[in-house]
């Protein structure tokens, strides 16, 4: 079976799901008194003799419905009956020319749509079909890492400490050292924790969460400019009463990440509010546990917002400290 088309490229079958067996015919529906036959979310909508194709030839236009402005002109992946190739839309529509008969068809635009796959769709010969091709939106998960909370024990005196952890939501959790049920380790007044023999600075652990800014009213924090991501950095985390050895670990990991972009918008979370990331419990209970998380936007351009207040530690007793944070997709249109 020969099939005139512009472009072929062979391409491996697992960009496409399964066929699955369809019914012939799911629904016949009538729209402005004409009516339209549906497989699934191939709706055929009108059907024209054209005597200038050959005798062996015959055109299917799928005509992509719910497309995002933008895709109108994509270039498309598909099939016609498991052999695969490339064209492009032309103002949303894709138009195959092949033989008479028998064909099933499987369409992929991107990766902001499901795959689209027919059932066997009939054609006679000098004939050109249009067919709306209802394409699902993929869902999108609109998540981002919550990166490196660390965890600091600050006893007053050596003592066995349990930590547990229940991360909420999160996908792709790790952890440092291993965690099965809890961490249970001894810890020293200096912050040196052990675990089974080995010796730690704190405990880790990451996972991949719903992004905090995009679920909140960002009413306050700072704009900063890349260059100043250290003298920044080291202001705000002297105020909140951070050691020089947490400073120094929570600078060189998110001053590269700030200092990268030319303008930042920078909020801070801490303590209850963090609590929406994971539960944290700490046993025997402490004098203060505090949590300080940093979420960070890249800016497209300037914008004016009101300065956070700073809280600070009261470091006496026993302490747990964490830190963490998000590289954020939030965009502000407007200044806030």
């Amino acid at each position: 079976m020969k099939y005139l088309l512009l472009v072929l490229a062979t391409l491996p079958t697992t960009a496409f799901w399964a066929q699955e067996e369809f019914p012939d015919i799911k629904d016949h529906i009538v729209v402005n008194s004409k009516p339209k036959y549906r497989w699934l979310d191939f709706v055929l909508v009108d059907s024209t003799h054209n005597d200038r194709l050959a005798s062996d030839e015959a055109v299917y236009h799928f005509d992509m419905f719910n497309l995002l402005p933008g895709d109108s002109n994509e270039i498309v992946h598909f099939s016609v009956d498991s052999t695969e190739y490339w064209l492009p839309l032309y103002e949303g529509r894709l138009s195959v020319t092949t033989t008479p008969g028998n064909h099933t068809f499987q369409i992929y635009v991107n990766d902001n749509y499901l795959e689209a796959i027919s059932p066997s769709l009939r054609i006679s010969a000098q004939t050109e079909l249009i067919y709306e091709v209802i394409l699902s939106k993929r869902p999108v998960y609109q998540g981002v890492v919550t990166y490196k909370p660390v965890i600091y024990l600050y006893p007053e005196e050596e003592k066995e400490v349990t930590v547990d952890l229940e991360i909420h939501d999160g996908k792709h959790p790790f952890y440092y050292p291993s965690y099965k049920d809890a961490w249970k380790c001894t810890a020293a007044p200096n912050g040196d924790l052990t675990i089974d023999g080995e010796q730690y600075r704190y405990l880790f652990w990451e996972a991949q969460q719903d992004d905090h800014l995009q679920t909140i009213d960002v009413d306050a924090g700072f704009v900063v400019a890349g260059s100043d991501a250290i003298s920044f950095l080291e202001d705000k985390l002297r105020k909140v009463g951070f050691t020089a050895a947490e400073r120094a670990d929570f600078i060189t990991f998110w001053g590269p990440i700030i200092a990268k972009n030319n303008l930042n918008l920078i909020r801070f979370e801490w303590n209850q509010t963090c609590d929406k990331f994971a539960d944290l419990n700490v046993s025997p209970q402490p004098d203060h546990l505090y949590r300080f998380y940093i979420f960070v936007a890249p800016l497209h351009h300037s914008i004016s917002i009101p300065q956070q207040e700073i809280p600070t530690m009261d470091r006496s007793g026993f302490v747990v400290l964490e830190w963490g944070g998000q590289l954020s997709n939030y965009q502000p249109k407007t200044s806030l």
